[in-house]
């Protein structure tokens, strides 16, 4: 009987173990990654063919140049971004009292990720649009060269002489005409001036976030009910709040609010199951009897791998045979460490069926009460 007993030390260790990484994966491994690298040119295809679209039904009324924002600028611009969602990010949007402006904080923090080719991008699209007579040619702007020199700004004591030297960079890898250089020099440390006075009386100095505000909002961005915002937006979140915050009423914001708790509340739940099963292993442990139920466990400890890991996959293989390749190769920038608690809870079954079971199935035979 005790010796049986004894055999239930490795399971309950190898429970505990089980439990913490399962409760710790849940709460703060990302549930969701999303890596941009792996679907932009599937996401580019499909907002263009969408555009293309809509230009047939208004009858060519829409032309290229009517667009504020290239697409090849923006997704270059975004293929670099890899960001993840945890329980904890659920979290600050569910218990904050605008849930809008905290989900416009996280999209910010995902735009300082691309700020480099976003800032040039941006820049050189603006310049591209001062003109027909002085084309740009943005394919072979060097953004790392380019952003260096943007970013000197922040720190130098002569803009003017970084302006003048970012225009010539600009004019010499824009393939910018030799007997248009001039004219597109001046054109741009004129624009290039303005978007760092702006920058500089918006936000008391100048950097390189306050200068991509300035010119998204330049660009068109508008705020709540298609109005520019009153005061000069500073920063990543509001410039973000300022777009969404227009579509995204009161009720869209409780609908926000109470998805993050659902799903907050559901994650929590699994890991402290999780946690109460690691308690009740670690305390069998050091008591005269070994044998501890584990049910609960099995019963709800699939929901995060199932929602996050498995029904993705699903869904893009459905969307790969039913729609086509396009929108199911978007479902491939998706993924998640869910896969971790779901190891754990196979192996927990696993450990259950061919390990504890057997031990507990002759600890009553002998008639054992611990």
């Amino acid at each position: 009987m005790g010796t049986y007993q004894k055999k239930l030390i490795p399971v309950n260790i190898t429970v505990m173990l089980l439990s913490l990484v399962a409760a710790i994966s849940i709460m703060f491994l990302p549930l969701i990654t999303i890596d941009m690298s792996k679907g932009t040119e599937a996401i580019t295809n499909l907002i263009e063919s969408g555009m293309s679209d809509e230009n047939g039904t208004d009858n060519g009324s829409s032309s290229e140049s009517d667009q504020p924002l290239d697409m090849d600028v923006i997704m270059d611009s975004l293929s670099s971004v890899k960001f993840s969602v945890t329980t904890m990010s659920f979290a600050k949007i569910a218990f904050d009292e605008d849930p809008i402006y905290t989900l416009a904080g996280e999209v910010g923090g995902i735009l300082s990720q691309a700020a480099d080719q976003l800032m040039v991008g941006m820049l050189t699209m603006q310049l591209s649009q001062m003109g027909d007579d002085l084309p740009i040619d943005t394919e072979n702007i060097e953004v790392e060269k380019v952003y260096d020199k943007i970013k000197e700004l922040e720190t130098t004591s002569e803009p003017d002489a970084v302006i003048s030297e970012i225009a010539e960079m600009i004019a010499e890898q824009g393939d910018i005409p030799v007997g248009d250089r001039a004219d597109f020099i001046e054109e741009a440390e004129k624009t290039m001036h303005e978007f760092y006075d702006k920058t500089v009386d918006s936000t008391g100095e100048f950097t390189i976030e306050g200068m991509v505000c300035s010119i998204a909002s330049d660009l068109g961005g508008e705020g709540q009910q298609g109005q520019q915002p009153s005061e000069p937006i500073q920063n990543y979140q509001d410039l973000v709040y300022n777009a969404i915050s227009g579509s995204m009423g009161t009720e869209m914001s409780n609908i926000l609010k109470i998805s993050a708790i659902s799903v907050f509340g559901l994650m929590t739940f699994v890991a402290v199951l999780w946690a109460i099963l690691f308690l009740f292993a670690l305390v069998h442990l050091i008591s005269s009897n070994k044998r501890f139920t584990m049910w609960y466990v099995k019963l709800f400890g699939f929901l995060p791998c199932l929602i996050f890991g498995v029904l993705p996959l699903v869904a893009q293989s459905l969307l790969k045979s039913l729609i086509g390749t396009e929108i199911a190769a978007i479902l491939g920038i998706v993924s998640s460490l869910t896969w971790i608690s779901g190891a754990c809870y196979l192996l927990l079954w696993l450990v259950s069926i061919f390990w504890a079971f057997p031990i507990k199935r002759k600890i009553r035979k002998t008639g054992s009460n611990g």
